[in-house]
């Protein structure tokens, strides 16, 4: 059915603006763009041999430490075989076709941004796979046979796991946020992509898709997407810092994280706080531009 919706939405888009060519050179491009993705995919797929070595050890210590237990595996456990994880499943497969849908729309209508949702949806999750073998770790349901239930016994050093790499950042939940943000001035589209969003937020740690560090990691590499598409290089810059420092933090030093517990969580609020503010102050600077109507000017005499 999604499918269907995706190409029905692109075929009325190039009807209505046939004659637009910068709208018509973005639908031209989503071949190349999906088969640069597919290429991608494919590449993690390599990796898993190549990078057998995974980090999820350290990923799960990380969650233990700062939340006091392992939020994936508590929710997978609690939802297993239920209803809403059935539906926040369907979500999170189908989460790319839904955001082609976004994309088309707004290439169909007048007040859409086709070009910020062609960055958010398709180029985005480009610079998510690459910063994947920063930190290469599969998940908790790859890393761990027993999951959802919690392993007997967890080292702390880098594990032989044979899987793609695609844990951290949370690419999916990136994604998800997107399908948010670009429907966000549309109040009928909010009821639907808020929902949305929530139930690939939650599908991905309930499906054992992704640690909750990876989520947090997940948020500030969005915002940087939204901010760049925002053309607000300063403030995506602080948050592609904090997606760096958490990334090389990780990768060379892990027990910074896991043996830390009281500067893990206030790195994790500050990174989650300072996304928000960077965020919520862009909003309102996009705002204030649009509601501020310059004053007209009448020359001195042309009343009589």
């Amino acid at each position: 059915m999604l499918p269907i919706l995706v190409t029905a939405l692109m075929l009325a888009g190039v009807l209505r603006h046939r004659d637009d060519a910068k709208r018509l050179l973005l639908v031209l491009l989503m071949p190349l763009v999906l088969i640069s993705e597919t290429a991608a995919a494919e590449a993690l797929k390599i990796a898993s041999s190549k990078l057998p070595e995974k980090y999820d050890l350290f990923l799960y210590r990380a969650d233990l430490t700062i939340f006091g237990f392992n939020p994936s595996f508590a929710i997978g456990h609690a939802l297993q075989g239920s209803m809403l994880l059935a539906v926040s499943a369907w979500c999170y497969t189908n989460l790319m076709a839904v955001g082609l849908a976004i994309y088309f729309v707004h290439f169909i209508r007048s007040d859409g941004e086709p070009i910020r949702a062609f960055l958010l949806l398709v180029i985005g999750p480009l610079f998510g796979y690459a910063l994947y073998y920063i930190v290469p770790a599969c998940g908790p349901v790859y890393a761990f046979s027993s999951f959802p239930v919690y392993p007997a016994d967890v080292g702390s050093a880098t594990a032989h796991i044979i899987g793609p790499p695609n844990a951290m950042p949370s690419v999916h939940f990136s994604l998800g946020l997107f399908c948010f943000w670009l429907c966000r001035k549309w109040p009928v589209a909010r009821l639907f992509t808020i929902p949305f969003a929530l139930f690939v937020t939650l599908a991905t740690l309930a499906l054992g898709e992704h640690y909750a560090v990876d989520l947090i990691v997940g948020l500030p590499f969005a915002a940087a997407c939204f901010l760049l598409s925002e053309r607000r290089s300063l403030e995506a810059t602080v948050c592609a810092g904090f997606v760096m420092a958490s990334l090389l933090v990780f990768r060379f030093n892990p027990a910074l994280i896991y043996k830390h517990a009281t500067p893990a969580r206030i790195f994790c609020l500050l990174t989650t706080v300072v996304t928000f503010y960077l965020i919520e102050r862009t909003k309102r600077t996009a705002q204030s531009k649009t509601m501020h109507v310059p004053a007209l000017k009448i020359p001195r005499g042309s009343v009589e």
